[in-house]
């Protein structure tokens, strides 16, 4: 006999198959909005930014007093200044453009690695989301890339300052036309100082800003040349090069009549033949300016100054006093009577000429050096940087050596470096909160030899020793930071002493078998986006005390955010079933 199914059984079953499908069409009609959602947010920037912090710094106020500015940011957000900025150079930019009938503007900036692995890595996404952000906020200017530069290393050939160069994962260009600057992932984040591998603030729009202003050349900084001491002639060469970096040159400058000019960002002196007037000059009235005191105040506003002397310049007693204060003296040799000699480097072993006054320096791979001329470095056979008639420099007395230790980087940043930290040596100077740093460029070689007054110095030995044959020098002002004490702005200026005047010389410069033109193109362009950063520095944003690249969250916030996000749907999908089950069981 057949057993009767209960109706309700019944009805029950029939609607099984229905409830199943229902589940799974919902089920993929959430998966799919979903996805759609996800790709609609990722490609709009649908995001709420949640690093919403206050920096705090000190201006001068109209009345002289030093007042304080708090300012409200957000890490992923871009500032007002930043966006005013842009948008008043690119409105600029295509006024002028259109009225020549020139192509539009267009800036692209090009990421070296996969999205993916730029977005899974705190300090890189900082970067790619303001890029993201700029393209967002300027479409018809700005266009973002990703470029894997393993998979696909022939796509940023053009982007190579020579054949050799390595452009690495974390590199980001920016480029227009046939303009661009490669930058490192360090360079988009702010130290206490240059040895340090632990970023305090973020200041990725500060270096998107420079580098757009550089590329586009909305705003071209002024090479002044000094010409009022018996420099010797500037080459076309050099001029050339200025040109190239992004400078707008000024020939026949004055320092002593003439006020140097707004825009002005780096200051040329080549082979000066008498001294600058200082305050002395001043107090018996040889002088009504003091050139001193022009050069201090330059200096003082984040801007550089390049200097080239050689064995035959001759005692300039103020320039060389103030030189000094930057920690560059020449080395000279005095004899019975009192005459002095600069020291002249030879080398009879691998000079380039029979009098072994054409030198082949050694690359100096620590400290500014390393970073300035990475590019050069990492040839496998580097240009010879060649120097002529060249004098010794040295660290001066007011310079006490300070030494880097050999240790391994341990935050993201440093972790993207090809090797650990090298030990090496520099000279420091600090005095009413102003610090000065002196680095070595280039190094004499060990068979070099000083002479002076015709004869060699006694006890040299430049294979213990070498001799100086240039230096870079860097003045850091700090601004105080915010209540914490640990937010302090740097400004930056830098002095470049070179040791021969004949560095600069056509026949040096020209030549493709020396390294001279690199060298100072990436010196010159390195000053030059450096001096346009310094303008924008309000858009430096600094990190909390608690957590500097790695991120805002901390692992007791990720664990609790986690944890949230897990239980908080059950406990609302529980409590909704609950409802559902008691009603219907009540119905």
């Amino acid at each position: 006999m057949m057993k009767k199914i209960n109706p309700a059984r019944r009805r029950l079953l029939s609607r099984g198959p229905i409830s199943v499908a229902l589940t799974a069409v919902v089920i993929a009609a959430v998966l799919l909005i979903n996805v759609l959602f996800s790709a609609l947010a990722y490609g709009n920037l649908w995001f709420i930014d949640l690093t919403t912090y206050q920096r705090v710094s000190t201006k001068t106020n109209a009345n002289g007093e030093k007042v304080k500015v708090y300012t409200d940011y957000e890490m992923y957000t871009l500032s007002d200044g930043c966006v005013e900025l842009l948008d008043k150079t690119f409105s600029t930019l295509h006024a002028e453009r259109q009225s020549k009938g020139e192509e539009d503007v267009k800036v692209e900036l090009i990421f070296c690695d996969d999205p993916d692995n730029l977005m899974s890595k705190s300090a890189s996404r900082y970067v790619y989301m303001t890029a993201l952000s700029l393209q967002k906020a300027f479409p018809d200017y700005v266009e973002v890339r990703s470029i894997d530069v393993y998979k696909n290393p022939s796509a940023v050939q053009k982007y190579k300052t020579n054949s050799f160069a390595t452009v690495y994962p974390t590199n980001v260009i920016v480029a227009s036309g046939t303009e661009y600057r490669r930058l490192s992932l360090n360079g988009f984040f702010t130290f206490s100082d240059t040895d340090s591998t632990d970023p305090w603030a973020y200041s990725g729009e500060k270096m998107f800003c420079a580098n757009i202003l550089a590329v586009t050349k909305a705003e071209a900084p002024i090479a002044c040349l000094i010409s009022n001491h018996g420099e010797s002639g500037y080459s076309d060469t050099f001029l050339s090069l200025l040109d190239d970096a992004g400078y707008e040159v000024m020939q026949n400058f004055d320092l002593a009549t003439q006020d140097i000019p707004e825009d002005c960002r780096l200051m040329v002196c080549v082979a000066p033949q008498s001294d600058f007037a200082g305050y002395r000059e001043i107090q018996t009235g040889a002088a009504s300016a003091s050139e001193i005191a022009k050069l201090d105040a330059f200096l003082d506003d984040e801007n550089s100054l390049m200097v080239f002397f050689d064995a035959d310049t001759p005692v300039l007693p103020n320039l060389e006093e103030y030189l000094e204060k930057w920690g560059i003296s020449i080395m000279r040799a005095t004899d019975d009577v009192g005459d002095v000699d600069n020291y002249l480097l030879r080398d009879e072993k691998t000079a380039l000429t029979a009098d072994g006054q054409t030198l082949v320096a050694d690359y100096v791979d620590t400290g500014i050096a390393a970073t300035v001329l990475a590019d050069m470095q990492a040839l496998a056979y580097p240009s010879k940087v060649v120097f002529r008639n060249a004098t010794a420099l040295k660290f001066s007395d007011y310079y006490k050596l300070n030494y880097v230790v050999n240790e391994q980087a341990t935050s993201e940043l440093a972790a993207s470096a090809t090797e650990q930290i090298k030990e090496f040596a520099y000279g420091t100077y600090g005095i009413d909160g102003v610090y000065r740093s002196a680095y070595d460029m280039f190094l004499s070689t060990e068979t070099t030899r000083p002479y002076a007054f015709g004869e060699m110095v006694e006890g040299a030995d430049t294979a213990v020793d070498p001799y100086k044959m240039m230096i870079m020098s860097t003045e850091t002002n700090l601004e105080p930071g915010d209540k914490n004490g640990y937010t302090t702005v740097s400004h930056t200026s830098y002095v470049l002493a070179c040791a021969s005047t004949e560095f600069l010389c056509d026949e040096l410069l020209q030549s493709n078998s020396y390294g001279n033109t690199d060298m100072l193109s990436s010196v010159l362009r390195a000053l030059g986006s450096d001096a346009m950063a310094a303008r924008i520095d309000q858009y430096i944003k600094p990190f909390q005390e608690t957590a500097v690249a790695d991120g805002y969250v901390t692992d007791a916030q990720k664990t609790s955010n986690t944890a949230l996000l897990i239980l908080l749907p059950a406990i609302v999908f529980f409590g909704l079933g609950t409802v559902v089950i008691i009603r219907r069981k009540y119905a």
